[in-house]
């Protein structure tokens, strides 16, 4: 319902005047009658149960927020079957509305704008979990009148769950604008907070030139009619936009994420050292916590590299898939040009991957002869000899070496762990979690130099080393706050990164390696793992043991699951259900998770599961257990899979090598009160059933 100047709602909010409209909502501004200050009401329109859980996403995502260049959110009810958001009034115009009349904003204001904006997402994107606002543009900016701007509408921010690919419609709750939206988020392939950089950068061109940037799909087009890329450098269409601004603006407008910004405070710190004329010393990065990164830069004559364009290294295996344009958005003919030239140019820039890691023949021309695979050890007590040193962990790097892999110079300065590790982690942040019960942290102090052949700056982190020991997990890294230097810069060929990088171990665990990943581009996609000791003389074989594990039939026909608690053994498994939560108290346990988390459907009900999995294969390599492996099957015989929501913690989500065991939680979906229902295990992409299994959930 359209709402008329003197309507009160919730007998509080007194309709003043209507703001804006659009076909799926309103804003209007309204009076609080019992606090006396004026508000900004936003109402949904729309009867669909995403678009409507969208709006609801966005009032408990701004209601947790406190930041100066974001709207503070009061309220938010459902009155007659629509949805209210009550928020801070801000008066003024937005900048879509100001730049026609406007046109293009003066640099300095325009950069000053930028910063607040990206303090702004760096705050968003360092939130746990991140939060990815998806609808950055010029008409999403309210000027206030005292010069400051305010980022609104956050219909189309992510959490913690991915939606999936949005209509073109009003972009005001689902959908995106095109000048402004990055090709993946076009696509539906995924969005993260370099999208969000994309938006900013597509923002602030159009604030500095008056112009609009050219929306991706011509340029995606135009690359594959080998056309130019229609998108002006800014200071072609402004001359008063300086060339390292707009060459900032360029780098984060990049279709290829991979080539974009690491984080918002790497590219908050690039437009900063913009400001400063030419020949100033560059700042040092700034990481998304605030803090620095050591970074070494190379002399001036250290290395003569010429620039290349490489295209980066496509992750795949049986548990992926590839990224499809949608052809409603291009057409099929778009397709097909874009498949041909992304087969016969190694890769498309779209065709990304979130990892940074380069191919072995992406090394500078002046190292090191490489092994096969790209490794080389440069510590002079190493055997250079032995062909497999580093590829497995029974024969990993000595520790203490500098091991060159996959365009990078690796060496561990320093190992911490346990309670000598908790101290420094406590100290460096009073707000960090102590490990978990049976867990410890383990702080490594790296030095990583950049040895690729292209100038292309790389992002270097914790998130991109694992850690691996005797209990035959492969660990990711923790989210805790690490001392000072951390381990988090973007480098370029010659600069090398110093420092601290956090990671959850099981207690007193021993042979710690630390495990570096590279995908090579070649077709196979093969997917190379180097291995370097942390623990001296740290070395682990596959045990011989496993091959005598004989699979059995307990739990082989859905009619006979294996007994509750009692345990299955497949070809490469064995699983034992360990607890079972359902309906009102599995909702209660996943909303005490994440609150994002969706209820089930109507006349559905969740099942949380807390199952043991040990990984009994014997090939030396790591496999994926997740959530993911496991469905349901009720008493009628139809099959449901897991529902996309946030697992409770510790989640069932490892990767373990042979013989390596984790218990976690996973949650699965069924009808309300089917006691007749059964978890099927179900892992990977099988077409065979020698490791589908099914269990009771019920004694």
């Amino acid at each position: 319902m359209q709402l008329t100047p003197g309507h009160l709602l919730q007998n509080r909010y007194q309709i003043v005047t209507l703001i804006a409209q659009s076909g799926m909502g309103a804003v209007y501004q309204a009076t609080d009658q019992r606090l006396g200050n004026t508000v900004a009401l936003k109402q949904t329109l729309v009867r669909d149960p995403q678009l409507s859980a969208a709006f609801e996403r966005e009032a408990r995502l701004l209601a947790n927020l406190n930041h100066p260049v974001l709207p503070v959110v009061s309220d938010h009810f459902t009155e007659s079957n629509e949805q209210f958001l009550v928020m801070q009034y801000i008066p003024g115009d937005d900048l879509g509305a100001l730049l026609p009349y406007q046109g293009a904003f003066a640099q300095e204001q325009a950069l000053e704008w930028g910063d607040s904006l990206l303090d702004a997402l760096d705050y968003l994107h360092t939130q746990q979990p991140p939060i990815i606002h998806r609808d950055i543009k010029p008409q999403n900016l309210k000027l206030m009148p005292r010069g400051n701007i305010v980022l609104l509408d956050f219909g189309l921010a992510k959490g913690a769950v991915e939606p999936g690919p949005q209509p073109l419609v009003d972009p005001s709750i689902a959908g995106y604008t095109p000048q402004y939206a990055p090709l993946e988020q076009i696509q539906g392939a995924g969005t993260d907070a370099r999208s969000d950089l994309y938006s900013l950068a597509a923002t602030l061109y159009h604030i500095l030139t008056g112009v609009a940037p050219p929306n991706t799909l011509a340029r995606a087009a135009a690359a594959v009619s080998h056309q130019p890329d229609p998108l002006q450098p800014a200071n072609e269409l402004n001359p008063r936009v300086s060339p390292a601004v707009a060459a900032v603006l360029h780098q984060a407008m990049a279709q290829n994420p991979a080539q974009r910004f690491t984080s918002a405070a790497a590219m908050r710190t690039a437009l900063r050292d913009a400001r400063i004329s030419h020949g100033a010393t560059t700042a040092q990065p700034i990481n998304s916590s605030g803090q620095s990164t050591l970074v070494i830069r190379p002399s001036a004559q250290a290395t003569n590299i010429q620039p290349a364009f490489a295209a980066p290294a496509i992750a795949a295996s049986s548990r992926q898939r590839g990224i499809v344009l949608s052809p409603k958005l291009i057409g099929a003919a778009l397709i097909t040009l874009i498949l041909v030239f992304g087969a016969s140019a190694g890769g498309l820039f779209f065709l990304f991957q979130q990892n940074f890691h380069a191919s072995p023949s992406d090394t500078m021309t002046d190292a090191p002869s490489t092994s096969e695979g790209g490794s080389v050890l440069l510590a002079t007590s190493a055997d250079l000899a032995d062909p497999e040193l580093g590829f497995k962990r029974s024969n990993p790097f000595p520790a203490k070496s500098t091991v060159a892999v996959a365009g990078w110079e690796i060496q561990v300065l320093e190992m911490v762990r346990g309670r000598e590790a908790w101290n420094r982690i406590h100290e460096a942040n009073i707000n960090n979690d102590p490990p978990p019960e049976g867990m410890e942290y383990v702080l490594l102090k790296l030095q990583v130099k950049s040895a690729h052949a292209d100038r292309t700056p790389r992002e270097i982190d914790k998130y991109t080393f694992r850690i691996t020991g005797d209990r035959l997990i492969d660990y990711k890294w923790s989210p805790v706050v690490e001392p000072e230097p951390r381990l988090e810069a973007e480098i370029s060929s010659g600069e090398a990164a110093t420092g601290w990088a956090g990671y959850l171990v099981g207690a007193g665990e021993g042979n710690l390696m630390l495990i570096i990943h590279d995908v090579a581009t070649d077709t196979d996609y093969q997917e190379h793992r180097y291995f370097i000791a942390l623990d001296e003389s740290a070395a682990i074989d596959v045990d011989p043991a496993l091959r005598k594990i004989i699979p059995a039939q307990i739990g082989a026909q859905p009619s006979e699951p294996a007994l509750f608690g009692q345990q299955v053994i497949t070809e490469d498994w064995e699983v034992t259900v360990r607890d079972v939560v359902r309906g009102d108290a599995a909702w209660e346990l996943i909303y005490a998770t994440n609150q994002f988390n969706d209820p089930p459907a109507p006349g559905m009900e969740y099942i949380a599961v807390s199952v043991q999995v040990r990984y009994i294969g014997t090939v030396d390599d790591r496999e994926l257990v997740d959530s993911n492996d496991f469905q349901t099957r009720d008493s009628a015989g139809r099959t449901y899979d897991s529902p996309s929501i946030i697992d409770p913690k510790p989640a069932l989500e490892a990767y373990l090598f042979p013989g390596g065991v984790y218990e976690g939680w996973i949650v699965v979906q069924a009808p309300i009160d089917d006691t007749g229902t059964v978890l099927v295990f179900q892992p990977g992409f099988l077409d065979d059933d020698i490791n589908i299994r099914y269990l009771a959930l019920a004694e």
